[in-house]
């Protein structure tokens, strides 16, 4: 469990009753510093002005998409960690949140503990993608690899075929950082090569 004392922590949610939950109990554990945000708008003049360490984010706000919040994160608060709290169970959501560098997706109907919990790994280990979601955890599916977003952009151009060169060109990258990133997937897919890496990128639905 991290110290979360030393976290600075805002919380964006349009229902104050979920906000207020989350503040109690993150008080409960030790959080000292927590701000809230209401709404989508709301919670961009927070992050322009204001400092954080960990963002735990409602998927529908209202007046905007939590997700889409990302973009404001890595422009106001890029070394913050985020986490997508949602009432919603769907695989193809959560892999939009991975691909939008959040480090958690957690159902809202999670028992507080575990939301607890989610929130304290997501704070220790920001490069472990997780997700906590009883009925989706009973479909049996593997949890989505952490490759970041440039990762998946690559996995989906090797999955068309394209070669390194090529790739090197369309991203304006040398080919030496393109195989440093090559390297990467195969490391965190536990795979040898192209082949393998297309096989095991299909079954966990990340092209």
């Amino acid at each position: 469990m991290p110290d979360f004392s030393t976290l600075r922590i805002l919380i964006v949610d349009d229902h104050e009753i979920i906000r207020h939950g989350l503040v109690q109990a993150l008080t409960a554990h030790g959080a000292l510093e927590i701000s809230e945000a209401h709404s989508f708008h709301s919670s961009i003049s927070q992050l322009a002005s204001g400092s954080f360490d960990l963002i735990i984010v409602d998927q529908n706000l209202g007046d905007g998409d939590g997700i889409d919040l990302s973009i404001s994160i890595s422009l106001y608060q890029p070394s913050a960690t985020t986490i997508l709290f949602t009432l919603e169970e769907d695989w193809n959501l959560a892999q939009q949140a991975q691909r939008s560098q959040f480090s958690a997706f957690i159902n809202k109907s999670a028992s507080l503990k575990e939301i607890i919990n989610a929130i304290a790994l997501a704070a220790t280990s920001p490069q472990r993608f997780a997700i906590y979601s009883s009925s989706m955890r009973s479909e049996r599916k593997t949890l989505l690899t952490p490759l970041t977003a440039t990762e998946l952009e690559i996995l989906h151009e090797i999955h068309s075929g394209a070669t390194t060169a090529e790739i090197a060109l369309r991203r304006r990258n040398s080919e030496a950082t393109v195989k440093t990133h090559l390297t990467s997937i195969y490391r965190k897919l536990n795979v040898r090569n192209r082949v393998e890496a297309i096989a095991e990128g299909r079954r966990l639905r990340l092209i």
